[in-house]
C-alpha cells in the first residue's frame, strides 16, 4: 500500500503533463494555414538580387487629447487604488512602534550548564511605505562584538 501512495501522484502528475502535451498541440492557430503535402517542383532559374526593404514612415505621434487607455481602465484602477490602501488590519501592528532598549540572553546549547551570554541593544521601529509596513532598526551588542540588523513586518 506504501508503494500506492507514491506512485499515484507520479501517475498523476504524468496524465496531466500528457493531456496539457495535447491540448497544446491541437491549439487552434488561425494565422496559420494547414500544412499541404508537397510536390516535386520545378527548377527556377536564379532570381536577380532583391534590394533592402525602404525603412518605414516614422510612427505618426498620436493626439493628446485621445484617450489611449483601453475602456473601464480608469475604473479598473480606481478600484485598485481602494483595495491598495492599509485597512484596519495594518493597524494592529501599531503597538509595535517606537524606540524600546532590550536584553538579551543566549543560552549556549552544547553546553545546558554555562552561563547565559547576556547583551543589550537598542531598537527603533517606525511605520513605512505608506502604513503598509513597519520598519524596524535594531543595535547592540552579541558575543562581544556590535551588532545591527534590520527587519519588515507587514500584514498580508
Amino acid at each position: 500500500m506504501k508503494n500506492a501512495r507514491v506512485l499515484f501522484p507520479l501517475v498523476a502528475v504524468a496524465a496531466c503533463a500528457l493531456a496539457a502535451g495535447q491540448a497544446a498541440s491541437l491549439a487552434v492557430q488561425p494565422d496559420k494555414k494547414p500544412a499541404q503535402p508537397s510536390t516535386p517542383s520545378k527548377p527556377t532559374a536564379p532570381s536577380a538580387p532583391t534590394r533592402p526593404a525602404a525603412p518605414a514612415a516614422p510612427a505618426k505621434p498620436t493626439d493628446p487629447t485621445k484617450p489611449t487607455a483601453p475602456p473601464g481602465l480608469d475604473e479598473m484602477m480606481k478600484k485598485w487604488d481602494a483595495a491598495n490602501q492599509p485597512g484596519p488590519e495594518h493597524r494592529i501592528l501599531d503597538p509595535l512602534a517606537g524606540e524600546w532598549d532590550f536584553n538579551f540572553k543566549a543560552f549556549n546549547p552544547m553546553d545546558p550548564k554555562a552561563e547565559p551570554e547576556q547583551s543589550k541593544g537598542t531598537e527603533k521601529t517606525t511605520w513605512v511605505l505608506g502604513g503598509r509596513f513597519i520598519h524596524t532598526e535594531t543595535k547592540g551588542e552579541m558575543m562581544g562584538k556590535p551588532f545591527s540588523g534590520i527587519g519588515y513586518t507587514g500584514f498580508n
